[in-house]
């Protein structure tokens, strides 16, 4: 999906859904014939059933806009599996420099190689699995907020890497007990870059 000027694009998908590159891609991108410059962009994507690629992250959204972007609002909701294979894969990857408002929601399952989610600001709320080598990565400054109740797991040794900008992590109670980034009844927020590999379970009073 090309999305040019101003558009609204939503996916919703209840069966299967599998590409090579991408299970579902899509680009801010100018068109050039006639010439339309992208100003505002809403994507909404539903996933109830089964989002791959085969040498490639299961979602895919880029900036490839070269005009300046109003706003690119991008909500994702997992219930189902989205995956992303192939060296360098994401389960979900958001990437660009405009000015990108993300909100993913997830309690079904999200992998991929390299990292279950890739994103370069926003907010993620998991109840489910999300895994990879990393498994949730922010790339910029933004003042990201996590809030997880499921399991994060980062194969590679990363968990969470909240990049820089003031950022919040959210704990809620647990489903499961041994998982890589534990999860507990708390939040703190830090002004500095917050990598996240496991932390000691607070002892109850």
């Amino acid at each position: 999906i090309i999305m040019p000027g101003t558009y609204t694009a939503e996916v919703i998908n209840g069966g299967s859904i599998s590409g090579k590159t991408a299970g579902v891609g899509i680009n801010y991108a100018n068109r050039t014939s006639p010439t339309i410059g992208l100003t505002d962009a809403t994507v909404t994507i539903h996933n109830g059933g089964s989002i791959s690629a085969t040498g490639g992250s299961g979602i895919r959204i880029q900036d490839a806009s070269t005009t300046a972007i109003n706003t690119m609002s991008n909500k994702i909701t997992n219930v189902g599996t989205i995956t992303g294979s192939g060296a360098g894969s994401s389960g979900i990857l958001i990437q660009g420099t405009g000015a990108f408002s993300n909100t993913i929601i997830n309690s079904g399952t999200i992998t991929g190689v390299a990292f279950g989610v890739q994103l370069n600001a926003g907010a993620v709320t998991n109840s489910g699995t999300i895994g990879g080598a990393t498994g949730i990565q922010f790339t910029g400054s933004g003042n990201d907020v996590l809030t997880n109740s499921g399991i994060i797991t980062g194969s590679g040794g990363t968990a969470v890497d909240m990049g820089s900008g003031n950022d919040t992590v959210k704990e809620r109670p647990c489903k499961a007990a041994a998982i890589s980034y534990s999860c507990w009844a708390t939040s703190w927020t830090s002004a500095r870059p917050l990598l996240l590999t496991s932390i000691p379970r607070p002892t109850s009073s």
